[in-house]
């Protein structure tokens, strides 16, 4: 294991160290498509990722462009935004892995933005605005943390 990589291990390691039990931290949750990778490569998955994780929030600022972000942000965003930027990213098989879990999310109401890429038309992953974690956790449970 590279140097870097041992740095990365632990600076993850530390922050769930520091937010384990911690069910009031923010934090947006990103969930990706394992089959993507071997298809597509860890590249497209990232752009993916990247997207999942500016979708929700800006999502919220569209709504209208003539008001602050203060007035537009609900207040689990804002209080990411002024926190901790935790951020958790999770594996699922397939698509019919990723249906499962969003039909879940909008059964309880859970926002988040479902993340199309247009070249193989297919929903590639999903990326939630930050939420309480204690009010998200039972849902990611079952679920590895991608490259985990």
């Amino acid at each position: 294991m590279s140097s870097q990589s041992a740095l990365v291990r632990r600076h993850v390691n530390s922050v769930h160290t520091r937010t384990a039990g911690r069910a009031n931290v923010r934090c947006p949750v990103h969930v990706a498509r394992r089959d993507i990778i071997a298809k597509h490569g860890l590249g497209f998955i990232a752009a993916q990722l990247c997207h999942a994780s500016v979708a929700p929030v800006s999502n919220q600022l569209r709504v209208d462009l003539s008001q602050t972000a203060e007035a537009l942000l609900d207040d689990d965003t804002r209080a990411w935004l002024t926190g901790t930027f935790v951020k958790y990213v999770y594996g699922v098989d397939d698509l019919p892995g990723l249906f499962a879990l969003t039909q879940r999310l909008d059964a309880d109401g859970i926002k988040y933005a479902p993340i199309i890429e247009s070249k193989i038309g297919e929903l590639t992953c999903i990326g939630l605005k930050p939420y309480n974690k204690g009010r998200v956790a039972p849902y990611f449970r079952s679920l590895k943390l991608l490259g985990g």
